[in-house]
């Protein structure tokens, strides 16, 4: 089971059979990671467009570090709010873990903004739809900046142990995940209207289709937007509809119970202990 600073001996008891399974299967999730990372660095080779190897790179560097931040996270698990720990080691602490959460989340909304914002410049390039770009493009940039306020919130509340910064934080996941959906909805159909079956642009079809064919991607971009328009939509339902309200809740029951949120200051000897 998690434990906290003040244990300093570690018994049987303190870890139960169904622990032992959950840790094995983070385990698992890691090896499954870098796996996975790096079948992809293997298999996906670098295009001769220079932009688009720049993309990729962008990309293969982002989703490295992503890998490593949950890798990390999964041999050695936290718990924030209550301060709690798997395994005691400095390697365990709560700042220096909150940090990496913090740069790894972000690689991951950088990972969707850079994907959103290419594949729509590509699409712009041949349909010229400049209301479109502006929108989607400004999109892109929104879910860096929410993100990155979410995460500012996430380690605020993680210091103070007050409830109202984790409510701002999914209030920022959920917020970003409600812009995206509309522009991952639009690029799916801005996409489809290029597809090759589709007879009245055939030109653009055509021209679109060797952009396709030189990506060098796993998937196309219709597929793509398909996919992040629905995870969107879904991500964003659960985050209004449950995970905010809970936060809500938690955080009136310490109002409730007379919690006074730490001062920065103390909080930050607290924050940076090991355990």
């Amino acid at each position: 089971m998690l434990r906290d600073s003040h244990t300093t001996h570690l018994t049987k008891r303190e870890w139960p059979e169904w622990a032992v399974d959950w840790y094995a299967v983070l385990i698992c999730i890691a090896i499954i990671n870098i796996v996975a990372f790096l079948i992809c660095c293997c298999v996906v080779k670098a295009c001769e467009d220079h932009s688009l190897r720049k993309y990729q790179r962008a990309l293969r560097v982002l989703s490295g570090c992503y890998v490593f931040e949950n890798v990390y996270r999964c041999v050695l698990p936290v718990q924030y709010p209550q301060r709690f720990v798997w395994w005691d080691t400095p390697f365990s602490s709560i700042l220096l873990i909150r940090l990496m959460s913090t740069v790894g989340e972000l690689c991951f909304i950088c990972q969707v903004a850079c994907a959103l914002s290419f594949c729509e410049h590509k699409i712009h390039c041949i349909t010229q739809q400049r209301w479109l770009h502006m929108f989607t493009q400004t999109v892109a940039i929104a879910i860096v900046v929410l993100i990155l306020v979410a995460e500012t919130c996430s380690t605020y509340a993680t210091a103070t142990q007050n409830y109202l910064g984790y409510v701002f934080e999914e209030s920022c996941w959920g917020a970003a995940a409600t812009i995206a959906c509309p522009a991952f909805v639009l690029l799916t159909l801005s996409s489809n209207e290029l597809s090759p079956d589709r007879k009245a642009t055939s030109g653009r079809c055509s021209q679109w289709q060797r952009s396709e064919n030189t990506n060098g991607s796993c998937c196309s971009t219709t597929v793509f937007a398909l996919l992040f328009s629905i995870a969107s939509l879904a991500y964003a339902t659960y985050m209004w509809s449950v995970d905010v309200p809970s936060y809500v809740q938690l955080y009136l029951k310490q109002l409730k119970n007379g919690f006074r949120s730490q001062s920065l200051l103390h909080a930050a000897g607290c924050f940076n202990h090991p355990r």
